[in-house]
């Protein structure tokens, strides 16, 4: 049967095809139908809070956090503020994200910035076989604090090759998630 296959070519186009199996889906926009994107300043100030957690992995927000603040700053949003991380000195603490979210929304309008950076982490973990391939489904939205209304929004999921890190696959959606977040340079 190999035979057979090898000097038909399917083999060799099985091969060819197969590694491009990796799953990617992403949609972004205002959440208004029929509305444009808006281009957002990158001389304002921006603060970026928790994104929450509704995977089933700890701390995946906090590492997608970590991986969007400097893809931000490399996009050009010089003025990125970040959230000060609390210490959680109870498992209520570490439970209850919400209550992290309530307390950075206080810090936000205190230091009154105009668009706060947030969304939520919806998968992130390794599928089960011999590559144990990476899996990563995020959502993102700018809100305005004055206007109390979602200006943009980019949700997408990823998998990624086996033996990639978690991390690469996010750091890759991430990217192409940002890519329709128009900034202008001079407003």
């Amino acid at each position: 049967m190999y035979r057979f296959l090898l000097r038909s070519g399917w083999l060799w186009m099985l091969m060819i095809l197969l590694p491009g199996c990796s799953i990617q889906h992403s949609t972004s926009g205002l959440s208004n139908k029929g509305a444009k994107n808006e281009a957002f300043s990158s001389a304002s100030q921006y603060a970026l809070l928790p994104l929450l957690n509704v995977s089933q992995t700890p701390m995946a927000a906090e590492r997608v956090e970590t991986i969007l603040a400097a893809l931000l700053r490399a996009k050009g949003l010089s003025e990125l503020h970040v959230y000060p991380t609390q210490s959680k000195t109870s498992i209520l603490d570490i439970l209850d994200e919400g209550k992290q979210y309530r307390l950075a929304l206080d810090w936000a309008s205190k230091e009154n910035y105009r668009y706060l950076v947030t969304g939520s982490v919806e998968e992130w973990r390794y599928k089960s076989g011999l590559d144990g391939e990476p899996a990563v489904g995020i959502t993102l939205k700018i809100l305005d604090s004055t206007a109390k209304k979602v200006l943009w929004t980019a949700t997408g999921a990823r998998s990624g090759w086996g033996r990639e890190a978690a991390s690469m696959t996010a750091h890759e959606l991430l990217t192409d998630l940002l890519d329709s977040l128009e900034l202008d340079e001079h407003r």
